[in-house]
C-alpha cells in the first residue's frame, strides 16, 4: 500500500520528438518543459514558451505562452517484483511482474497486489511522476525525484483472485492490468480478461454476467500510448 509520495519541487517532461507516438506527425522537434512544483504538493506549474527555447529562461514577451497551472497528482510510474526466471530484464515493458505500468492510479492509498515469483519478492518502484495523463502521450510524465512512504504484506493466494497481471485497489475501484508490446487491442483484451476473472472468482459473476456488467459499468483505459506496454 502507498501510504505518502512527496515530490521534489522541480521536475522536466520532455516529446519523443518527430515520428513518435499519437503526435508523432505534428510535432517538429524534440523538446523539454521544467516544472515547479508548489510547497504544500497541491499544484504544479509549466513554463511554456510557443517558440521553442528553453522555457525557464524565455523573457516575457507577447510572443510567450502564460504559465500553466494544474494539480499535483504524484504517482508511481514503476512499481514491480522480480520475474519469473534468473534472468535480467529492462524496466520496460512491465508485465505480469508489474514494472512500467505507468498507471497514475498507483498513487497514494492505493495498493498494488502483484504475484510473488521469488523468495523475498525483490520490489522495485520508481519512475516518481509528479502529474501523469492516461496514455502519457508525449513520453513522460512530470519527472521528478521524491520520496515514498509504503508498507508491504503477502496476501494468501485464498484471499484474492489469482491473476496473472497485478491489480490495483483503490477505496472506490478495482483496476486490473494487461500488456501486450505495441500492440494496443491485445492489451485490453487481457486487462479485459483480468478483470472478468477477478469478478467471477472474487464475486461470484457468471462470466457472461461479467461481460455484460463490464460493458456497462466498467471502464477500459490506456496507461501508456506512444509505446504501447
Amino acid at each position: 500500500t502507498i501510504h505518502d509520495i512527496r515530490p521534489k519541487l522541480h521536475g522536466v517532461a520532455s516529446n519523443y520528438g518527430p515520428g513518435a507516438g499519437q503526435l508523432g506527425r505534428l510535432v517538429t522537434k524534440s523538446c523539454i518543459r521544467y516544472f515547479e512544483i508548489s510547497n504544500d504538493r497541491t499544484s504544479v506549474v509549466m513554463q511554456c514558451d510557443r517558440r521553442g527555447r528553453s522555457a525557464h529562461r524565455a523573457q516575457n514577451t507577447n510572443n510567450s505562452l502564460p504559465e500553466i497551472k494544474f494539480p499535483c497528482r504524484p504517482m508511481l510510474g514503476v512499481i514491480g517484483l522480480a520475474p519469473k526466471g534468473e534472468l535480467e530484464i529492462s524496466t520496460m515493458p512491465a508485465g505480469k511482474h508489474g514494472g512500467n505500468l505507468d498507471n497514475k492510479i498507483n498513487t497514494i492509498g492505493s495498493t498494488i497486489h502483484i504475484p510473488v515469483n521469488h523468495p523475498g519478492a525483490l520490489l522495485s518502484i520508481g519512475d516518481m511522476h509528479a502529474s501523469q495523463g492516461d496514455g502519457e502521450i508525449c513520453g513522460t510524465g512530470v519527472e521528478v525525484s521524491g520520496d515514498v512512504l509504503l508498507s508491504c504484506s503477502i496476501t494468501d493466494s485464498s484471499e484474492i483472485a489469482e491473476n496473472e497481471y497485478p491489480i490495483t485497489e483503490t477505496k472506490t475501484h478495482w483496476v486490473t492490468h494487461g500488456v501486450a508490446v505495441e500492440d494496443i487491442p491485445r492489451a485490453t483484451t487481457i486487462a479485459s480478461e483480468e478483470a472478468a476473472l477477478l469478478l467471477t472468482k472474487e464475486w461470484g459473476f457468471s462470466m457472461e454476467d461479467a461481460c455484460v456488467f463490464l460493458g456497462v459499468a466498467g471502464d477500459l483505459g490506456l496507461c501508456q500510448a506512444i509505446h504501447p506496454d
